[in-house]
């Protein structure tokens, strides 16, 4: 899959990415945002490929983004080079980052953990 370029604001996308900040949009459609090459870079390490990744041109030749979207690609995601003014509006930061990824959320019921398979685990319940 080839990259592609965004720059409208309408861009069918860009509204879905955005919707995502609803918690309604994460329940039906199974995924949600997560900002910035660290975190992006901490997915595709753990084995989780972005469905969606979005990144702004002064992002673009860094190593660790390289590795995302070959990642995404692998994957099957979509790899989207955006304008600053598409990641300020994809962006619930006063200050947008550089790389945007879309994920699939992962559930798993606490009995199917095997203790031993991380040093620490978080749980969340009713956030």
């Amino acid at each position: 899959m080839s990259d592609r370029t965004v720059t409208s604001l309408t861009n069918p996308t860009v509204k879905a990415v955005r919707a995502l900040h609803l918690r309604k949009a994460r329940d039906e459609t199974g995924l949600f945002v997560a900002e910035g090459l660290k975190i992006v870079t901490e997915a595709v390490e753990t084995g989780h490929a972005p469905a969606i990744l979005m990144y702004g041109a002064e992002a673009g030749g860094h190593p660790l983004l390289r590795q995302a979207i070959s990642a995404t690609r692998a994957g099957g995601g979509e790899v989207i080079e955006v304008t600053t003014e598409i990641l300020a509006k994809v962006s619930r930061r006063d200050n947008p980052q550089a790389v945007v990824g879309v994920f699939h959320q992962v559930f798993m019921p606490l009995e199917a953990l095997a203790p031993s398979s991380a040093p620490c685990f978080v749980a969340l319940h009713r956030v």
